[in-house]
């Protein structure tokens, strides 16, 4: 067997020296049996005459060598591709428009797919990955204490939080960047090792430890010149200096690509808001050998009870019950919030890739009926059926590879492209490349794309014995009826697909309009905001109002300080501040006690939406007043807090009557505080949810302040705002980091990202398959015209006007696309269900594009027929009759 696959290699890489060994080895068994006569008194040259004649015909005696070897396959491979090869040379054109047509499918299907396989398929890049699961999410930071001290299925539990910046002051240069706090087992569990130094040690994230941080390679490159000497040393994290114990590769990009820091989370379990109110942190673990997740998932659900009897406070026991709340794969887990997306893309481009099969299926059945006389004489010579056959689906193989080949350049142009379009927050963008993975799906792509644009000739392809395809004065087969139905049926085919993709496209691009013309609840004109971070020590106070440690007059004076100095710059005419901005993407949620509803073992605390601010803030972004007061100077101190709720809050807990007067607070908190006023409502979460959160804001001056968002009321642009916002900061806090300067329309366009990105691309690939589609039409009338040209000319001659001709096109053109539109709305009706989930504001049944698009196709198809119509009214009768 390694023998023949030896010989065969060689037969398809070096024919020529092959068959010269091959003519060497018989010369030899020649001269030995004319040697063999020459020794019994034979003359050389008589011997050498009945050597030859004893022996045979060199050809066929090398056939059956070739047979004997195992490798006539390859050898008859080997004249296959040569003749392809000379074929697709003699049209150059059909070549180009076949390659460049697979190109553009199996192109874009190589793009989606790395981005399919880096996000959703490869394997996470830690050791024993398929261990690793993600045991929970959105938990409290003490269940680590249940996890470290009952025996579970893991070989080890770890934690992160959903915090991802921190300022860095290195040589008096301030800068934020992603910072993530984790467990003390965060880098064992994941089996990461550090390559200077080490990482963290248990008990580095206890109450009292050293303060220690590990930073990545490519923060060490970039700001400390890849310094070995920076181990042991230490940097300011947030305003406190920390030793740097470790550097860990660039390739480690977890939990967020750009992660520059790991710092220890602070297990410290009299931190009631942070360890045990705030519902933030991703649980991870190894398991031991041999568990599977079903197992590990099981242990999870039953140790709910164990980490709710933990709390320091009492929570309902259906506390941590919720359907999301399970142990999965941590692949999956990762890939879980794109997973839609990315099938959907890559079924539409999948779409786009038979398409393009199909077009070219067309092409090659047109281009039989010019071939019909050759596969007639390569019959008649002795070739059958199953060998032409053969010989045309090498043909395409050859234009597929052609097409692949161009396909990969177009992708690795196209890939970073779509990386960078893709919304920043999809997981694993860096695992993205052109990789043998990739190349291997590719290689399928055009194995398939090569059998599909076959099909129709091979349907199509002449019988042996066809004589009449010999005469001279031939004027074409009789099987041009069953090729002319054979080529309407592929049109009718491609026109369905192209109206399946087409819909889908109308009805994202009519949800994506529908999401941006949601009310956000705030004005986004003429604003500009900022994310404005101090130095984090500056008010540390764990226990709800700020009652500022010594150097708490710096957490007073900062920020109202900065928002005076912003509202005296010209041109700014308000200046607002708050936690969190609507539309930004970030959200937190406290456990709240509210007055006429107690917590009970059936109702739990309700998860309410948590925003600090200061007084200008709902003038500045527009958020009404509808009730009772906005926040003043007087709202200041611990002794009485109040807050201001949310008409949809109101209207839960207080149906019908004021909500002004009444009282709710945190459940760890020991003082009510008292609602004074109601504002609109405002999208916080994203435009897409229509159920309206449910918030309360606290005043800024009364709760601990850290990381806030400034809104300036402006008319000046960003670009030239921004460097006079980041000069003003920086004269009231040096330490202090400017990031994320944008507009509030660019905010508005980044809360849709997702839907914009996948409206974009499938647009991309229905257009693609429109154009497709009408070259199709195109050609198939163009082969029409060409074959009905005798009859053309006769109709013409016995009085048919052109314009009668031009509508027997014209109908033809109507027939072909009436089919195929009808197919494609059937088919698009009850594959709608798919884009259930990625729409908003419209039925994925819509009747309006439903009713649309078949207008679209009647337009593009009349477009397409035009020409082949006019052409057959230029017929020239006599020509005709003289060519008969």
């Amino acid at each position: 067997m390694i023998h023949r696959i030896r010989d065969s290699l060689r037969v398809l890489l070096d024919r020529r020296r092959f068959e010269r060994e091959m003519d060497a080895e018989l010369k030899s068994h020649i001269d030995l049996a004319a040697d063999d006569l020459v020794s019994r008194g034979i003359p050389r040259d008589e011997a050498l005459r009945r050597a030859h004649a004893a022996f045979g015909a060199l050809e066929g005696a090398k056939d059956a060598a070739r047979q004997a070897r195992g490798v006539r396959w390859a050898d008859e491979l080997a004249g296959d591709l040569r003749y392809a090869f000379r074929t697709l040379r003699k049209s150059p054109g059909y070549a180009a428009v076949a390659i460049a047509t697979l190109a553009l499918g199996i192109g874009a299907n190589t793009a989606i797919f790395s981005v399919v396989d880096g996000v959703l398929l490869k394997p996470l890049p830690f050791p024993e990955s398929h261990r690793l699961v993600q045991v929970t999410t959105g938990y409290p930071l003490g269940a680590m204490w249940t996890y470290r001290t009952v025996p579970t299925s893991y070989a080890g539990v770890a934690a992160y939080d959903y915090g991802s910046h921190v300022n860095l002051f290195v040589k008096g240069e301030a800068e934020r960047i992603q910072g993530r706090p984790v467990s003390a087992e965060f880098f064992s569990v994941l089996g990461v090792r550090a390559m200077v130094g080490r990482t963290f040690r248990v008990g580095e994230d206890a109450p009292g430890a050293t303060a220690v941080a590990v930073i990545s390679e490519g923060l060490w490159r970039r700001r400390f010149g890849a310094n070995r000497g920076l181990v042991g040393q230490s940097i300011a994290i947030d305003g406190t200096p920390r030793e740097v114990i470790g550097i860990v590769p660039r390739s480690f990009a977890f939990p967020a690509v750009g992660t520059d820091v790991w710092i220890p989370i602070g297990l410290d379990r009299k931190l009631v808001s942070s360890v045990w109110g705030a519902q933030n942190a991703t649980l991870i673990g190894r398991l031991k050998p041999e568990v599977t997740v079903a197992q590990a998932d099981a242990e999870h659900r039953a140790m709910i009870t164990t980490v709710r009897e933990s709390f320091p406070f009492k929570l309902p026991d259906i506390w941590g019950k919720h359907e999301r709340n399970h142990v999965e794969a941590l692949d999956a887990a990762i890939g879980e919030s794109v997973q839609g997306r990315l099938t959907l893309l890559l079924a539409a481009v999948g779409l786009v890739l038979l398409v393009a099969c199909v077009n070219v299926a067309n092409l090659n059945l047109t281009r039989l009926a010019g071939r019909e006389r050759e596969v007639a004489v390569r019959q008649a010579l002795g070739g059958s059926r199953l060998r032409v056959a053969r010989q045309l689906v090498v043909e395409q193989l050859v234009l597929a590879a052609a097409g692949g080949l161009v396909g990969i350049g177009l992708a690795l142009i196209g890939t970073p492209l779509l990386v960078h379009w893709l919304p920043p927050d999809t997981p694993r963008l860096d695992e993205v490349t052109i990789d043998p993975r990739v190349l291997g799906f590719t290689a399928i792509a055009i194995l398939v794309a090569g059998l599909l644009a076959s099909l129709g000739p091979l349907i199509r392809l002449p019988r042996a014995g066809r004589a009449e395809l010999l005469g001279a004065g031939s004027r074409g087969s009789s099987a041009g009826q069953g090729r002319h139905r054979l080529l309407r049926a592929l049109v009718g085919t491609e026109i369905a697909l192209s109206v399946v993709l087409v819909i889908g496209a109308v009805i994202l691009i009519r949800s994506l309009e529908r999401l941006l013309a949601v009310d956000p609840g705030v004005v986004v004109e003429r604003l500009t905001v900022a994310r404005v971070t101090p130095n984090p020590n500056w008010c540390k106070d764990e226990a709800g109002p700020c009652t500022c440690p010594p150097g708490g007059a710096a957490c007073r004076a900062f920020f109202p300080a900065l928002e005076e100095r912003l509202a005296a710059l010209p041109g700014v005419r308000g200046v607002g501040l708050g936690s969190t901005l609507p539309l930004d993407g970030e959200y937190y949620t406290f456990p709240m006690s509210v007055e006429d509803h107690p917590i009970t073992p059936t109702q739990p605390a309700p998860l309410l939406g948590s925003h600090t601010v200061s007084p200008e803030y709902f003038s500045v972004l527009g958020i009404p007043l509808l009730e009772g007061r906005a926040f003043d100077k007087t709202d200041r101190g611990p002794d009485n807090p109040v807050v201001i709720v949310s008409r949809a809050l109101a209207n839960r807990f207080w149906p019908g009557i004021s909500a002004v007067g009444k009282h709710m607070k945190p459940v760890w908190m020991p003082k009510m505080a008292t609602i004074v006023g109601v504002v609109g409502d405002a999208r916080y979460v994203g435009l897409s949810v229509d159920t309206p959160t449910q918030d309360f804001y606290m005043p800024m001056e009364q709760w601990s302040v850290g990381s806030m968002l400034v809104a300036l009321k402006t008319v000046a642009r960003v670009g030239d705002l921004e460097a006079t916002l980041r000069r003003e900061v920086a004269a009231v806090d040096p330490t202090a980091t400017v990031t994320q300067v944008r507009s509030m329309e660019d905010l508005l366009l980044a809360s849709a990202a997702s839907p914009r990105s996948t409206t974009t691309l499938i647009g991309l690939f229905a257009a693609i398959a429109l154009v497709l589609g009408s070259i199709g039409v195109y050609g198939v009338l163009s082969y029409g015209v060409t074959q009905r040209r005798r009859e053309i000319g006769i109709r013409m001659a016995i009085g048919a006007a052109p314009g009668a001709v031009k509508g027997m096109v014209l109908r033809e053109a109507a027939r072909l696309l009436a089919g195929g539109v009808v197919a494609g709305l059937g088919a698009a009706w009850l594959l709608a269900s798919v884009l259930e989930g990625f729409v908003y504001g419209v039925s994925v049944h819509d009747p309006l594009t439903f009713a649309m698009v078949p207008l679209l196709f009647a337009a593009v198809g009349f477009a397409a027929s035009y020409l082949p119509a006019r052409r057959a009214t230029r017929v020239s009768p006599t020509e005709v009759m003289r060519e008969e």
